[in-house]
């Protein structure tokens, strides 16, 4: 499903469905050879009848060929018409829903209650036949490769007797590369209306032009070469590539997300299995966010046959963008009684990616606390993957303390402000550089030069002056920072645990951890020439400071650390800039990073905020702030436009420079005495 295709046929081939019923149109495929006219019949059905659904992306639109339908001439893409020639038979009739002919595409209403049994119609076709498009240049060794791993996903576990992967005649550099290209081009995985087509699927047949894959085999291939590019046991399949083959990467990074796509639709449909209707759509909607659609709307309308989140009142083609998007949000807040829904508003994008080109303009109207979910980040695939990999940790936490209703109010004429009830917990004193781990072949790097200049900005490896440590209390001050440093940057859960959970006291073993993964760190980057003697742990150890390190990636990645005005180490979106302030609010699971809008742009009183992000703040993330005994403060989230929104960004930017000038001038004639942690004055 697509948005309105143009030059279609005469509207009048079309009559009408009897909705209540549930009717649908079916697309009869007369017979002919390949080079045959198409010429198809349009026929009405109801639930019970038997057909075949395709599963198929539109393509370019400006693209199209001919065919017949009703005896009228339809423009069509030219990737449905290569479809139609590929699936039809020679001697009988293929009966076949596909949407762009099936449903009226000039009828929102008509368009709106077909989207709405989507699920009806993929669940109640006999088979779903996936077109993934016109065959490759070296298509037949693809589909041997493909038959072969999907037949036997076991393949090349690394045992003592093994050779290594060169000796397989399959696995070669020719054949990667074949395979690379081969995923690399098939938009139908980069769709996000192919998902629930193939989840509620009772039967799928991949074809790919004259080739038709055997029910399973490109998910078994999918499988078995994530368990390649994964395990321990694999046999080093890079080896057969150039350490810099792809942008500095190797293979299996440039392959994985390509295939970590396939894996995540596997994982979807065992859920769906299990509990059908019941996976929440923000967990749908975060897993495929990477994936496009020609209709920003459709990016929620693409999985509403999934999940039960929602009723199909929230379809509206005749809507603004924005709108659907905020009404989406509006609707999980109430339904869930949470603000869940927030954490996945995505920061910036990279500078890194800006300068090669990748800039995404939000839908105009949206406000800063409703995600864009049209953003789908080309280029940012791991750092999509990192965000979602955090979001389901919000579970873990309770800054909100007993109060885990949210108490909102959104006015409803414009659906731009919502009104929020909670505490401050105080405001961003300092910040540190965000931490960019990726590209992948880089990341080490990356990771320990922001890590280390976190590390300083907080004071952790300070040592006493005094030698012999007299003043104890210097001594105490210090462990108790590097406590809430690591504490912070591993948003005090325990990784030695196969479920990661909070760390309630101090942990030996995951401090120790700690410790140890980063003088690794350190080992890899720093101290490029000194090996990193690993060799000699036990496997279980070299296991945990693994996930260690990639529990890491995930709570810091993309984020800056920041130390508050109270002395609380926190970790905020790469947005977060000094004076920012941290609130704690009914139903927030997590700390919010609210920006203060300067006087001229403030709609209601001084309580007007943009939202920044969600954070992780070390030391009210169990509900701390509700355990004193103050009144709760009410605070507005309102839109204003992207442009206002950058002059308030620079106005905060320019009086945070004349604070920091009016700062160093006083410190320059008085003295500080020392104070604890938690207090402004013991700020490094």
């Amino acid at each position: 499903m697509a948005t309105n295709q143009s030059n279609v046929c005469s509207a009048n081939i079309y009559v009408p469905l009897d909705y209540r019923s549930q009717q649908i149109r079916i697309l009869e495929l007369l017979p002919g050879s390949f080079d045959d006219e198409i010429e198809c019949r349009l026929k009405t059905i109801t639930p019970g009848a038997s057909y075949e659904a395709l599963s198929y992306v539109w393509g370019d639109p400006t693209h199209t060929r001919t065919i017949k339908v009703q005896g009228e001439a339809m423009n069509v893409t030219a990737n449905l018409k290569n479809a139609l020639q590929h699936l039809r038979r020679a001697g009988e009739a293929l009966d076949l829903w596909v949407d762009a002919v099936c449903i009226n595409q000039t009828d929102n209403a008509e368009r709106k209650h077909q989207v709405g049994i989507m699920d009806i119609i993929y669940r109640g076709a006999e088979k779903v036949v996936v077109w993934l498009g016109d065959e490759e240049r070296y298509h037949e060794d693809i589909c041997k490769l493909i038959e072969y791993f999907g037949s036997s996903p076991d393949h090349h576990w690394r045992v003592p007797e093994a050779q290594d992967a060169k000796s397989d005649p399959f696995l070669t550099r020719a054949t990667m590369l074949k395979l690379f290209a081969f995923l690399k081009s098939r938009d139908w995985y980069k769709r996000i209306w192919t998902v629930q087509e193939i989840l509620l699927a009772k039967s799928v047949t991949h074809v790919c032009g004259k080739h038709v894959f055997a029910n399973g085999e490109i998910d078994s291939m999918a499988r078995s070469f994530k368990k390649h590019f994964s395990s321990e046991k694999c046999c080093n399949i890079d080896a057969l590539m150039p350490s810099k083959l792809f942008s500095g990467r190797s293979l299996s990074q440039d392959m994985s997300p390509y295939l970590r796509q396939i894996a995540l639709v596997l994982k979807t449909a065992q859920d769906q299995r299990a509990s059908p209707g019941q996976v929440h759509f923000l967990e749908l909607a975060s897993t495929f966010r990477y994936r496009d659609a020609t209709n920003p709307k459709d990016k929620i309308y693409g999985v509403l046959g999934l999940t039960n989140s929602f009723t199909k009142d929230i379809i509206d083609y005749d809507a603004t963008v924005a709108e659907v998007y905020a009404r989406v949000a509006i609707n999980l807040i109430e339904k869930d009684g949470n603000l869940d829904v927030l954490s996945h508003v995505l920061p910036s994008m990279s500078q890194e990616y800006r300068g090669r080109g990748f800039y995404h303009r939000p839908p105009p109207g949206l406000p800063s606390w409703v995600p864009n979910w049209s953003d789908s980040r080309p280029g940012e695939y791991w750092r999509l993957r990192l965000l979602h990999e955090r979001q389901k940790l919000a579970p873990c936490f309770e800054a909100c303390g007993l109060n885990l209703t949210a108490s909102t109010r959104i006015c409803t004429n414009d659906l731009k402000r919502l009104i929020l009830d909670g505490r401050l917990g105080g405001s961003i004193a300092k910040i540190g550089e965000p931490n960019e781990p990726y590209p992948p072949s880089d990341a080490g790097i990356y990771h320990a030069e922001t890590l280390q200049q976190w590390r300083e900005m907080a004071n952790v490896d300070r040592k006493p002056q005094d030698p012999y440590c007299a003043l104890l209390g210097a001594c105490k001050a210090r462990i108790d920072i590097l406590d809430a440093f690591w504490r912070t940057i591993c948003a005090n859960l325990d990784v030695t645990l196969p479920e990661r959970v909070h760390v309630y006291q101090a942990d030996d073993r995951t401090r120790a951890l700690h410790d140890r993964w980063w003088w690794n760190l350190l080992q890899r980057t720093k101290y490029k020439n000194v090996p990193v003697p690993d060799a000699h742990l036990p496997t279980s150890v070299i296991e945990q400071l693994n996930r260690f390190g990639n529990h890491n990636v995930e709570i810091t990645g993309g984020r800056r650390f920041f130390i508050s005005d109270t002395g609380l180490f926190g970790l905020a979106s790469r947005d977060a800039q000094i004076g920012d302030q941290i609130w704690v609010v009914k139903g927030g699971r997590v700390p919010l990073i609210l920006r203060p809008l300067p006087g001229p742009y403030r709609e209601t009183h001084e309580r007007d905020f943009t939202f920044v992000g969600d954070s992780y703040v070390h030391g009210i993330m169990e509900g701390e702030l509700f355990e004193i005994d103050l009144p709760n403060t009410k605070v507005t989230l309102v839109y204003i436009m992207p442009w206002l929104r950058q002059t308030a960004k620079l106005a905060m930017r320019f009086l945070n420079i004349q604070l920091m000038i009016l700062e160093d001038f006083a410190l320059s004639h008085t003295t500080v005495s020392s104070g604890g942690i938690g207090t402004s004055s013991s700020l490094p």
